[in-house]
């Protein structure tokens, strides 16, 4: 029996609104562990995400004594933001590769798809990986791996494949936000997974959602869990570990 079928299981995920891009009030009492703050000031953070187990930050903003004070402050887990199918305009780098993107972001006018298979855009991904890593980080937030769904070619597959995996050495959590396409030909439906992740993120969900996991490693294995999502005044997301 292969893997992904000698592990199948069912995570009923419990899913409200989560705070993404930041919150202008957090809530004095939470039923929930799993915050998403994007955008968050790093001066104010400490009191809008006390309480809250596990985190998503854009951790390039916060210095690793901001992330000490998180971790006093409740925080077990803190994932960073990794934006590693698109660059936004006010983005260390855009000038560098602004001739190598692929189309505009719709809805996102600062923003762009970038052309992933470039080498010198592997490399300054890494880079920035290994700057979060450096800062005590305990995974990374992949966004925009969506890039595939929209340009659905082998080399932009590839691309992603190679800069996924380019993660696995730091041996951090590493979650994909969103990228159905990429994950189903690169986790689902092989008989074996192609590349370790530990889970995925999905915004805009019903808000009970059940979704089918597979063992991926014996690191992600472990963390099987339910995650429930927090309510404030922003699209509903729902989480799965793998």
């Amino acid at each position: 029996m292969n893997a992904k079928h000698g592990f199948l299981m069912l995570l009923t995920v419990v899913a409200a609104l989560t705070c993404f891009f930041g919150c202008s009030r957090a809530p004095r009492a939470r039923e929930t562990a799993y915050g998403v703050f994007l955008g968050v000031d790093p001066q104010d953070s400490a009191d809008k995400l006390a309480g809250y187990e596990t985190i998503v930050i854009d951790a390039a903003y916060f210095t690793k004594a901001e992330l000490s004070v998180l971790r006093e402050n409740g925080a077990k887990t803190i994932w960073s933001y990794l934006n590693i199918g698109s660059i936004e305009t006010f983005r260390d780098g855009y000038d560098a590769f602004r001739d190598g993107t692929l189309a505009p972001y719709e809805n996102w006018p600062d923003e762009y798809w970038m052309d992933v298979s470039l080498p010198a855009w592997q490399s300054f991904i890494a880079d920035r990986a290994a700057a979060l890593a450096d800062k005590g980080v305990d995974g990374f937030f992949l966004d925009n791996a969506d890039v595939y769904y929209l340009f659905p070619t082998d080399e932009i597959f590839d691309a992603l494949m190679e800069i996924v995996g380019s993660l696995e050495p730091f041996g951090l959590d590493v979650i994909v936000n969103g990228g159905d396409a990429f994950v189903q030909r690169a986790v689902l439906a092989p008989d074996e997974p192609l590349v370790n992740i530990t889970g995925v993120n999905q915004e805009c969900v019903l808000q009970t959602s059940i979704f089918h996991a597979a063992g991926l490693s014996g690191r992600t294995r472990r963390r099987r869990a339910i995650i429930r999502t927090t309510c404030i005044r922003a699209p509903r997301k729902a989480f799965a570990f793998f």
